[in-house]
């Protein structure tokens, strides 16, 4: 169901936007990967998804699942429930569980939507996450350019080893991580597809 419904997506992106996907050879083909991109508008996730050949997994506001049939089609293609402003258990246990079976997760480190690109440090969920499982962290720039058929440029980054954590993670720590990853986000989401600044 997951691909199958990614393939019509596809389609639907390549007609409504001029899609340009690259740097997708630096994601991993196996293995534990952390997602992490910038979050500008509701079509992030699926801009994403659709470069990649893997399947991906993403949290999403427990809100959206309360809407009929559209709450049964996130859970089949592999979105679960967060209940933002508080520490969801469930969606900890649910993002670690994928990891540790080798999965790809999807992350906005942002937290919610930023349509003025205002600056935040970002939330420690990648960075823990990684620090707890070991897992690369790929940094992914999204970049939509308004018209009428808007272009969008999703750009891929060089992995980040941020290192697996024995015991305890200290907030200091998570900190200086974030702002590793963000900072990484930032660059690929500010950048044309010509290398300039956009």
């Amino acid at each position: 169901m997951y691909r199958l419904i990614r393939a019509l997506l596809k389609v639907v992106v390549g007609i409504a936007f001029r899609y340009r996907p690259e740097g997708q050879q630096k994601v991993p083909a196996l293995g534990p990967v952390i997602l992490a991109g910038n979050h500008s508008t509701g079509w992030d996730p699926i801009f994403i998804a659709c470069a990649l050949k893997r399947q991906v997994s993403y949290m999403a506001k427990v809100e959206l699942f309360e809407i009929p049939v559209f709450g049964s089609l996130l859970h089949m293609i592999s979105v679960f429930p967060v209940k933002r402003g508080t520490v969801d258990r469930f969606a900890v246990r649910k993002s670690l569980e994928i990891l540790g079976a080798g999965g790809a997760l999807g992350i906005f480190p942002a937290g919610t939507r930023r349509r003025d690109g205002s600056e935040h440090k970002g939330l420690p969920g990648a960075a823990y996450f990684a620090a707890k499982t070991g897992a690369t962290v790929l940094p992914v720039g999204v970049k939509v350019h308004e018209g009428f058929r808007p272009e969008v440029n999703v750009r891929f980054g060089d992995p980040l080893d941020l290192g697996k954590a024995e015991g305890r993670i200290d907030s200091a720590t998570l900190d200086v991580r974030t702002a590793v990853v963000m900072s990484a986000i930032k660059q690929l989401a500010g950048r044309r597809a010509d290398g300039g600044v956009a």
